[in-house]
């Protein structure tokens, strides 16, 4: 027997589920289903101290009456009888901590959506008719979103299935999505992942890539197996930010803006904060200051903003800890191994369901995209795998057309990878390509490459040594920022968008145009993208000393960071002089050399006899006459070289 007491309890808790919007959670629920009430709520709080032993009853009362309004043909006390309400403390749960307890009870987690399968429709409401007599019954979907079987009552059809009458059925969209923890709540770095359903208004609200914060049912789903499948109901989806990112306080910025007129002094103290327990001798401290460009990044316009990084060389080179020590100074990345990652684990990849159907789940690239992806190991992966990841690195999308599905997801995502080679240690004699077997159109990617050889040098080791000893006693006196300033700053400082002034124009085409004279007379590759590395890195430090414009002081400075990056390889880019001997060190490869030489000998007319060419070559170190005879033939099957019709030889890749 309901009290007035009761009644009038039941019609504010009532009123409390329409002002917190729970009433398509309350729809949702099954005869089964347990509907979990936040104590933490002050107002709900509130009407369980004034009664606490009628406050149960009176929230089924209202659970009931709402359940009744959707369903107002059934005898909704009976068919729901087994419906529990309880006061909970736990508002939100972690997908890895869903157990079966939690069954066919509304739940609240957050979540990414890493795939989607297609749209469906299923039906919602209909006329059935019996095909003997044409008696005619309406029926609307239960709680399952199923219309269930009907017999013809009439004994003279003997009990014949009526059918549903298709000018008369109402069908809504439902949708398979594939939901997967954050990584930053996994357990072990395993996110689990479940099968989510999606109905009506709710369908197109969802994207791969996005951050949810869902509320639904879990449910079990008998199969014609012992065991069951299990499906969420997404019941509400609310956008979330892929995190709460991290700036500096006001005051912090105005300080900031202070030290940062001091240019080169600040990048220093900025360069020494980041990773202090990695020895950085001035190669080191290169790449860790190119690094830091790289979080902040360029500016995006009609090109990719996005600026991607390699870094080659020996085992124990620390590659490995500049990745991860990267990732700590970003709030939104993945590190992840190429020993384990394959196209469909970086790009999209096919995801059967257990019901057969395949869906399209997104990879590392299209998942960070506004963000960074770090991939150590990048030599182990797959060439076929390997390749996929053009697009995504220079036109920053994935695309896929495969199983009858067709997708293209963002990737703005910048790379930072690192690569062993893959004879052990490094092959001077080789060449990059053939060091890490890479295709030349994926290293042109790359803005910057460093190479990281383990030389032996007595006075470099006993300095590495004791670092290493010395940051297992002491802190670093010369760390000036902790990592969460770090990362402050490198937000806030990706958000400004500096432009390019009349001068920087003219200073990056006067160094484009030296390059490309340079890049004439020896190995060194210079192109396009070399130019727009350029641009990028020059906006990234403009960034970093939070300016509004791209001046020319920030030009030089990347300029010397891209030709320290070339020195790494024993490739000079000196961008006035000639090629230092260091291009033809006993450090330098043979087909590098060659191909020195061959710049040096054919000139500006590009005009030279071949047994000149062999008797120069010889006199190098590293080449007899019977080598100089063996590369001569390289080049020539190589097409680097051709034979004049007057029996001179000409370069041919000017």
């Amino acid at each position: 027997m309901v009290t007035h007491t009761q009644s009038a309890m039941a019609d504010r808790i009532f009123d409390y589920f329409y002002s917190k919007k729970l009433v398509d959670v309350i729809d949702n629920l099954t005869p089964m289903s347990t509907f979990r009430l936040d104590a933490s709520d002050e107002e709900l709080v509130d009407l369980f101290l004034d009664n606490s032993k009628l406050f149960q009853f009176a929230a089924r009362d209202a659970v009931i009456r709402i359940i009744q309004q959707k369903y107002p043909e059934l005898n909704v006390d009976l068919e729901f009888k087994n419906l529990n309400v309880e006061l909970t403390v736990e508002n939100e749960i972690q997908l890895h901590s869903i157990s079966p307890k939690y069954e066919n009870t509304p739940i609240q987690f957050v979540c990414e959506i890493i795939g989607m399968d297609e749209r469906k429709t299923y039906m919602k409401e209909t006329v059935l008719v019996c095909p003997k007599c044409y008696r005619e019954q309406s029926e609307k979907a239960d709680f399952y979103k199923r219309i269930n079987k009907v017999y013809c009552p009439n004994s003279n059809c003997k009990k014949s299935e009526m059918l549903p009458d298709p000018l008369r059925t109402k069908n809504e969209y439902v949708q398979t999505l594939l939901v997967q923890e954050p990584l930053d709540e996994a357990l072990n770095n395993s996110p689990v992942i479940f099968v989510s359903k999606v109905y009506d208004h709710h369908i197109g609200k969802a994207f791969v890539g996005q951050k949810k914060k869902v509320t639904g049912i879990f449910k079990s789903i008998r199969t014609k197996t012992e065991e069951n499948d299990i499906v969420i109901q997404i019941i509400s989806m609310d956008d979330l930010d892929r995190c709460d990112v991290i700036y500096p306080t006001d005051d912090e910025i105005m300080s900031y803006k202070e030290q940062v007129k001091d240019g080169k002094n600040f990048i220093t103290k900025l360069v020494n904060s980041f990773a202090p327990d990695i020895y950085a001798d001035q190669l080191y401290r290169d790449i860790k200051y190119s690094i830091l460009l790289q979080l902040v990044g360029g500016v995006k316009t009609r090109k990719r903003g996005d600026i991607n990084q390699l870094l080659v060389g020996d085992p124990s080179m620390a590659k490995s800890e500049l990745l991860k020590a990267s990732k700590r100074l970003t709030q939104k990345s993945i590190f992840t191994s190429g020993r384990g990652a394959s196209a469909a684990g970086l790009t999209i990849g096919i995801v059967e369901l257990p019901n057969g159907r395949k869906v399209a789940q997104a990879g590392v690239m299209p998942l960070c995209s506004g963000g960074h992806a770090m991939i150590d190991e990048f030599d182990k992966m797959n060439p076929t795998d390997r390749s996929a990841m053009h697009e995504a690195m220079e036109q920053q999308t994935v695309s896929i057309a495969k199983a009858g599905i067709k997708l293209t997801l963002p990737a703005q995502t910048s790379v930072m990878a690192a690569a062993n080679p893959i004879y052990g240690n490094y092959d001077m004699e080789r060449t990059l390509a053939e060091n890490l077997n890479l295709p030349p159109p994926l290293i042109t990617r790359f803005d910057l490459i460093w190479l990281l050889v383990d030389r032996v040098n007595q006075d470099d080791d006993t300095k590495k040594a004791y670092h290493i000893l010395m940051s297992y006693q002491t802190e670093n006196d010369d760390v000036i920022f902790t990592e969460d300033q770090m990362i402050a700053y490198l937000n806030y400082a990706r958000d400004l968008k500096p432009t390019l002034t009349e001068e920087t124009h003219e200073r990056l085409i006067s160094l484009y145009n030296k390059m490309r004279s340079k890049s004439k007379n020896n190995s060194i590759t210079v192109g396009v993208r070399q130019l727009e590395a350029l641009v990028r890195l020059s906006m990234a430090r403009a960034k970093l000393l939070l300016k509004s414009q791209v001046d020319v002081e920030d030009v030089d400075d990347v300029t010397e960071l891209l030709k320290s990056s070339y020195r790494s390889l024993d490739l000079d880019l000196d961008l006035g002089d000639s090629m230092t001997q260091q291009t033809l060190s006993a450090n330098a490869s043979k087909k590098h050399i060659a191909l020195t030489i061959l710049g040096n000998i054919a000139g500006v007319e590009n005009r030279f006899k071949e047994k000149d060419y062999k008797k120069e070559l010889s006199k190098h170190e590293k080449f007899s006459d019977h080598e100089a005879e063996k590369m001569w033939v390289q080049l020539e099957k190589e097409g680097l070289v051709k034979i004049n019709s007057d029996g001179t030889c000409s370069r041919t890749n000017l």
